[in-house]
């Protein structure tokens, strides 16, 4: 090892509102087709499935491709025809999901102790 330090973070869940967000999505795709948004727990459960085996599948996907299968594996699976306009929800509303309140703070004092010329990446 190179004497490196390296800070990582389990981003899914704890630093961002990925749970909140997945179910907003899910709830307003269901709301979309007249499903009560009591359904969202099952769609996301098997989205999360699919998501894990595609995953861990030994072909790499780009990971929108992964969100689109996962998303029409699930709605198939609720007796849902997928669609382009539900895939497209789902990856707008990811790609913007927002951190949880306490987190701001703690990136920035992170990236004040790393040593000079180093920092981190806010993507």
């Amino acid at each position: 090892m190179s004497g490196e330090t390296v800070v990582t973070f389990d981003f899914y869940g704890t630093l961002v509102q990925w749970h909140e967000t997945l179910e907003a999505a899910a709830r307003d795709i269901l709301a979309g087709r007249g499903r009560a948004a009591a359904g969202a727990g099952s769609l996301l459960h098997d989205f999360a499935i699919e998501g894990h085996r595609l995953r861990d599948a030994s072909t790499y996907r780009p990971y929108r491709e992964i969100l689109r299968a996962s998303l029409a594996f699930a709605m198939d699976r609720a007796g849902l025809a997928p669609s382009e306009a539900d895939a497209a929800l789902l990856i707008e509303r990811l790609s913007c999901i927002p951190a949880h309140a306490d987190v701001s703070a703690g990136p920035r004092r992170t990236e004040e102790t790393l040593p000079a010329g180093r920092h981190l990446e806010h993507r």
